[in-house]
């Protein structure tokens, strides 16, 4: 059942056609994927980013403070030329659990630790623009912990499953309140921290939340509505909005790194990197 005033978004496919062996085929593919999948700047392919980061020990950013940021920022300022994002990942944010120790799967927090950057990112984003550097921090906007102070405090914007077993919420996206809080909170937090690139990621499988909060006479709108949700969250105009959402994400966010489909280090498979351009094989960091 589709109510009042709601759309419903049919999904959309690329479909190729070609004479000829798969090589062909495949270079076709890249041909199309490369004009009018790939993102450009200025109407010019956008050229490989060089990326530095300094998670400060540990597990993902959860050790990482304002002053080993700033002092790692102004090292490889001074000794590497041409660096264009600093990246900060996931656990910059309270983070703690109930045992003390903190866990940067505790999502849900979306401002910078005061325990370790007293004064917000916006430090490290004014050391970042001074060295030439993009800004560059990790969300996940979508999953929520329990106990965490939003869904303390609108506990109408959990989508949860039915299975106690599974802790992890979805943020409702399609709840107009909620949508709202998003949006104003993380642009006046890209703002304030003068950050430059949005990676989202998503640790779960949203599709039984989804499944979980649907009525039986609405089964897949919650799905739609919420997928139609990601365009606007990135900020793409109407025009834009039209278009696959795949291809939406892929005009916005192409993949930054290997991990993005394949472990880090790993290679990928060969079908993979043939049909994706900007995605190649791994190469381990190594401290500055």
């Amino acid at each position: 059942m589709i109510r009042p005033g709601e759309t419903l978004r049919t999904p959309r496919m690329s479909l190729q056609f070609f004479d000829g062996a798969e090589d062909r085929g495949v270079n076709i593919w890249r041909r199309w994927y490369n004009a009018h999948v790939l993102p450009r700047r200025l109407g010019e392919p956008i050229e490989p980013t060089v990326v530095f980061a300094d998670n400060g020990g540990g597990v993902e950013w959860q050790e990482a403070n304002e002053q080993q940021q700033l002092d790692s920022i102004r090292e490889v300022a001074e000794n590497f030329e041409n660096v264009n994002l600093w990246w900060i990942d996931a656990g910059w944010y309270p983070c703690r659990g109930k045992d003390g120790k903190r866990d940067w799967t505790l999502t849900g927090s979306w401002y910078p630790d005061p325990e370790r950057f007293p004064n917000g990112l916006a430090p490290i984003g004014k050391a970042c623009d001074e060295a030439g550097m993009d800004l560059l921090v990790w969300f996940e906007p979508e999953r929520i912990r329990p106990g965490l102070k939003l869904a303390v405090e609108h506990p109408e914007w959990m989508l949860k499953r039915n299975d106690p077993e599974v802790e992890n919420m979805l943020l409702d996206l399609t709840n107009p309140d909620c949508f709202q809080w998003i949006c104003e909170t993380f642009v006046k937090l890209f703002n304030e921290s003068g950050i430059k690139c949005y990676p989202a990621g998503l640790q779960l499988e949203p599709l039984l939340h989804w499944r979980d909060n649907e009525p039986d006479d609405r089964k897949g709108m919650l799905e739609n509505l919420y997928v139609q949700a990601i365009p606007r969250l990135l900020g793409l105009p109407a025009d834009e909005r039209a278009r696959p959402v795949d291809r939406l994400l892929r005009l916005r966010r192409p993949p930054q790194r290997p991990g993005d489909h394949a472990p880090l280090g790993a290679p990928a498979p060969d079908r993979l990197r043939l049909r994706l351009p900007p995605h190649q094989p791994g190469v381990p960091a190594h401290p500055v």
